[in-house]
């Protein structure tokens, strides 16, 4: 399947930067949101923008918040996870986490959230 940059964004002026990529498929009903840095109370907004932006598309039947490349994740983090899963599911779309870190796992398991998302592999 081929798939295209949508958009990319970076969080500017934190120690460990947010750097967001949307990845579509060609027909624009699956996306990737590729997160690479921390997910924490800092950048939690960019995540919110992210989301917000995807979802006012209208097209998107599926988002999956990759986050292969986070290497700090706290419970604000874990919050907008949960916060972006429900925002999707209210407009009707599915949202996944997929390529958690295992110490991103561990976080989601201790404070329940594996039981709220839908976490690849697990």
């Amino acid at each position: 399947m081929k798939r295209n940059v949508f958009w990319s964004t970076v969080l500017q002026g934190l120690d460990d930067d947010l750097t967001v990529t949307v990845v579509t498929a060609a027909d624009g009903r699956d996306l990737t949101i590729k997160l690479c840095g921390s997910i924490d109370l800092q950048s939690r907004l960019t995540l919110n923008e992210t989301l917000r932006r995807v979802l006012d598309t209208g097209t998107a039947e599926r988002i999956v918040l990759d986050l292969e490349r986070v290497g700090f994740c706290d419970c604000a983090g874990i919050r907008a996870l949960i916060a972006a899963h429900r925002h999707a599911a209210a407009r009707g779309v599915r949202c996944s986490i997929g390529k958690p870190q295992e110490h991103i796992r561990w976080l989601l398991g201790i404070t329940g959230a594996a039981t709220i998302l839908d976490v690849a592999g697990g």
